[in-house]
């Protein structure tokens, strides 16, 4: 293993990212299929710009509202596949420590009813998770412009 991806792997590590995921799906109210809203996690959560976005965002916001502007979601296809791997990894690693579930009947998430402590950033994943809970799916990937 070279430099490069030695810092590649310290930088982009499921344990650290894994808090996010935990944390969205914590707060996400019960959606079927919520899985699939996975891809979309690390994307905006790890970017300045579109966390900055979710994390001013009020009781009356909506996904419209929030990325009312196509041109700002020009890259985000290409954030999406990027970190699509690392977003399972952290799944993965939630739940090996039974932090989340998973029903594969219904590909769904839940997460554990015992709430663990985690870091002040991921309240951009809570904020997130209410957001996504109040649009149906196929709005959310329309609206960002996101193909699986």
């Amino acid at each position: 293993m070279n430099i490069v991806d030695a810092i590649y792997h310290i930088k982009y590590n499921p344990f650290k990212y894994g808090e996010y995921i935990y944390c969205f799906y914590h707060h996400l109210e019960n959606q079927t299929e919520n899985i699939l809203l996975l891809p979309l996690i690390l994307p905006i959560c790890t970017h300045s710009y579109y966390s900055d976005k979710v994390k001013k965002n009020n009781i009356n916001s909506s996904i419209y509202t929030i990325f009312k502007e196509q041109r700002e979601l020009l890259d985000f296809q290409e954030r999406v596949d990027n970190l699509k791997e690392l977003g399972f990894s952290s799944l993965q690693y939630c739940l090996n420590q039974n932090w989340l579930y998973l029903n594969p009947d219904k590909l769904n998430i839940v997460s554990s009813k015992d709430s663990i402590d985690v870091n002040q950033n991921t309240l951009v994943a809570k904020k997130l998770a209410m957001l996504f809970s109040r649009s149906s799916k196929s709005e959310i990937y329309s609206l960002l412009g996101v193909k699986l």
